[in-house]
Formats: structure tokens, C-alpha cells, sequence
């Protein structure tokens, strides 16, 4: 191929300073399109979990209230919770179907796994004189991912106070004692829920919600008690 002198002579093209200025300046463009993509990828995961956390917490705490909202005493002389704790409460519930047949649920936390649980135990007998068997009838597992917010207890109980306060704000020390187990009128439930994917990231949701017995009376003849059950 003959190529000719003003083919030979021509200086089109790049010089060496030119061409490794044009490699940074595409290969900072790249690093800078790469970061982006990151961070809108690590953001979209953010929302992801978030989301996740959300939507398991509500419908476990939705769950939790229910219940709560749905107990009710196997003898007039005790409370409707046989058992309160920090991370467990033990109570009585009826559905409102059929005889009068009280169940009891324990719903508790496991530090451990992580876990929030509700133990369910159908007894036998009619009230007040009714037994439970020492194992669970059934097991649901409510929510995973699960642990305190900060220090507050999972469950808090509370009484009416002394001083004439509308809401009941006297803390009950736990476990409830006997005496207590019958004032307390009040349930705060509160935790934190994490995401469940793997690899997930340090997004959570806490969550907060009370139940208040269905026909505590701070101005009953009974004084400011319970009367759900009596």
C-alpha cells in the first residue's frame, strides 16, 4: 500500500498528554456514575427494609392488641393476667363464640432468638374451676426480628393513680404480684423490629401501642379498679 507525503506528514490525532488526561477525566466519570448507582442502590435497600420492618411489626402488634383487648377473667376474685412480666404477659381470653370457656395465652419475648410468641392453652372444666395443660395447645410465632427499643420493656403495666390523673400512669413493678395482676388496667407494648433479609442493613422500626381494660372505671364503687370481672 503506498501511502502519500501528505498522508505521512499529517499530525491529526492525540499527543500523549492528551490521551492520558481523557483516560482520568472518563475514569473519574466512571467512579462518579458507579458512586450514584451505590448510593441509589443502598438507598432503595434502606426503603426495602424499612418497609419490611414495618409491615411485620404492625401486623404482629395488631395481633398482640387483639388479644389483649380480648381478655377476660376464669374467677371473678383474680385479674384477667395470671402473669405479668417485661417480656412476657400471661392472661385469659374468650373469642365471644360458644360456652364460656376462657383460654389462656402467654405472649413472650425471647431475648435470644429474637422471637415474640404467643402460647395458647385451651382448658378444660367451666369457670372458675377450670385446669390448663402444662404444655402449649398451639405455638405462633407473632413476629421475628424482634428486640427491646432501647430500655423500655416489652410489656409495661400500669394502675390508676392516687392523685386523680384521667389515665392510669402508675408503673407496676414486675413481675405483678397477686394484688397488683388485679389493678393493673393498662398495657403498654413496645419494641424495636430489625429487617429480616439477608445482608441487611441497620434500618429498624419501633413500635408502640396500649390497651386499656374494656370497662375499667377510675369512679366505680369499687374504687379504681378493674371490673371487667366482677
Amino acid at each position: 500500500m503506498h501511502l502519500s507525503r501528505r498522508t505521512l506528514a499529517a499530525e491529526g490525532g492525540f499527543t500523549l498528554p492528551e490521551l492520558m488526561i481523557s483516560i482520568v477525566v472518563g475514569t473519574l466519570v466512571i467512579i462518579a456514575a458507579y458512586g450514584l448507582l451505590d448510593a441509589s442502590r443502598s438507598g432503595a435497600l434502606k426503603v426495602t427494609d424499612r418497609v419490611d420492618a414495618t409491615q411485620r411489626g404492625r401486623l404482629a402488634m395488631d395481633e398482640i392488641v387483639r388479644e389483649l383487648r380480648s381478655q377476660v377473667c376464669v374467677d371473678p376474685a383474680a385479674g384477667a393476667i395470671a402473669d405479668g412480666r417485661d417480656g412476657s404477659v400471661t392472661f385469659y381470653t374468650f373469642s365471644g363464640t360458644g360456652a364460656y370457656a376462657p383460654e389462656r395465652h402467654t405472649i413472650t419475648w425471647d431475648p435470644r432468638a429474637h422471637t415474640i410468641s404467643d402460647y395458647r392453652y385451651v382448658g378444660s372444666g367451666s369457670p372458675p374451676r377450670m385446669t390448663y395443660p402444662a404444655a402449649p395447645t398451639s405455638t405462633n410465632v407473632l413476629l421475628t426480628d424482634v428486640v427491646q427499643d432501647g430500655a423500655a420493656p416489652i410489656f409495661a403495666y400500669y394502675a390508676w393513680s392516687t392523685d386523680g390523673t384521667a389515665t392510669p400512669s402508675l408503673r407496676l413493678p414486675t413481675p405483678l404480684t397477686t394484688a397488683d395482676a388485679v389493678r393493673a388496667v393498662r398495657v403498654v407494648v413496645q419494641f424495636r423490629v430489625l429487617p429480616s433479609r439477608i445482608g441487611k442493613t441497620t434500618e429498624s422500626t419501633s413500635l408502640q401501642d396500649e390497651v386499656f381494660s374494656r370497662t375499667a372505671d377510675p369512679n366505680g364503687a369499687d374504687g379504681p379498679t378493674p371490673t371487667q370481672c366482677t
